[in-house]
């Protein structure tokens, strides 16, 4: 019996006793998280900040942002805690102003042509000035990556996004998708289902639609979709059928994890699924404002750092709290997969309590940075020190 199979009141004390990583005096940094975010472009800047903004509040020691160059200086400005690296080169670029081959247009069928089939310019391009770059950061002994936030829909952006990706699921390390990230997915799910059904592959991987990415998603690997069913008024059969599709599509692609976000979030890993209602709990916010689903991404993240460092069981003694929810594990250790569900299970229920207790002290004003100075105490409240 998977140890998920729980009261709900008990998960967050599972977690406590897995996943969550200790503070002890014998740490370095860096081994509570280093992670890698890929994103950040001319227009969009905000997400890589508020999404690293989010996992360092929630524990991480060191963050990486990869972007655009146009982005670099403005994210510098934002938060010294960041890391900067301006590799990413999009076509507006003057380095690339020669290249044939480029989409020129917002066709999607273009865009899918050159991602398949780029010009042998390009290629080496990409290879001798970008890949190598990133590829340096990648080797930094990154905990989990997470590809998207902010990234933009240029077409060499997407192509090095998507060189990178395929090279950092071959690593085996965690990664998170969103944003921009879902997008090339749907543009082309091969990516994710070539990589992961290679043998020198064994990474866990997230991906975190909002509903509207989540049908763009479901159409890219042919799952149907009734509007009518995933609008319904009834939470309970709208969660159901949610949950009924996100399966169907993660099965599609390899039993990747998909944390998709709505009025209940739901997790499902082609094997397991769970309906994230934290309601009973927490007082819902009703303010919707940009950011949040990048600040969710940002605790997610630290919290698979976390369940990473738990699975292989180097840094503490992952036994030593296991009487918290006794008969409910022993001394058995989670999966992979439990502990990725566990994850979102706490990065959901974290970012919920935060956006409660912004929305508590700002209403209709409320933002996305005041969401993240509330991790912290929520984190506090919920888990304590």
């Amino acid at each position: 019996m998977s140890a998920l199979q729980c009261k709900p009141s008990q998960l967050l004390q599972l977690a406590k006793a897995t996943i969550i990583q200790p503070m002890l005096p014998h740490f370095h940094k860096g081994q509570a998280g280093r992670i890698l975010i890929i994103g950040g472009s001319e227009d969009y800047t905000g997400a890589p900040f508020f999404l690293g903004h989010a996992l360092m509040q929630m524990g991480c020691d060191l963050t990486h942002v990869v972007c655009d160059a146009v982005a670099g200086s403005t994210l510098k400005t934002y938060s010294p805690d960041l890391m900067i690296h301006p590799y990413l080169v999009s076509s507006a670029s003057e380095r690339v102003k020669g290249f044939k081959g480029v989409p020129k247009t917002d066709s999607e069928a273009d865009l899918v042509v050159f991602l398949d089939d780029s010009p042998s310019d390009v290629k080496a391009f990409i290879d001798s000035h970008v890949t190598l770059r990133i590829n340096s950061v990648v080797s930094r002994s990154i905990n989990v990556t997470v590809v998207g936030p902010g990234l933009g829909r240029d077409p060499l952006v997407l192509y090095t996004a998507q060189k990178t990706l395929a090279l950092i699921l071959l690593s085996g390390n965690p990664v998170i998708i969103d944003a921009d990230g879902l997008y090339l997915v749907s543009l082309k799910p091969s990516i994710l289902t070539d990589a992961l059904n290679s043998e020198q592959s064994n990474s866990q991987v997230v991906l975190t639609p909002n509903i509207m990415e989540f049908q763009r998603l479901c159409k890219a690997v042919n799952v149907s979709v009734d509007l009518e069913k995933l609008s319904s008024k009834d939470p309970e059969a709208r969660d159901t059928y949610t949950t009924e599709l996100a399966t169907l599509a993660s099965n599609r692609l390899h039993n990747v994890s998909l944390l998709v976000k709505g009025y209940h979030d739901i997790v499902v890993n082609g094997k397991t699924s769970m309906v994230l209602d934290h309601s009973k709990s927490v007082i819902p916010s009703l303010r919707r404002c940009g950011g949040q689903g990048d600040t969710l991404t940002g605790i997610l993240a630290t919290a698979m750092a976390w369940a990473a460092n738990y699975q292989k069981g180097r840094l503490w003694d992952i036994y030593e709290h296991s009487h918290v929810v006794e008969g409910l594990i022993g001394r058995k250790k989670l999966t992979k997969d439990e502990g990725i569900i566990l994850s979102c299970y706490l990065a959901t229920l974290i970012l919920r309590k935060s956006s409660s207790q912004a929305y508590a002290e700002k209403k209709r004003s409320m933002l996305a940075s005041d969401v993240g100075k509330f991790i912290g105490s929520s984190y506090e409240d919920l888990v304590g020190e």
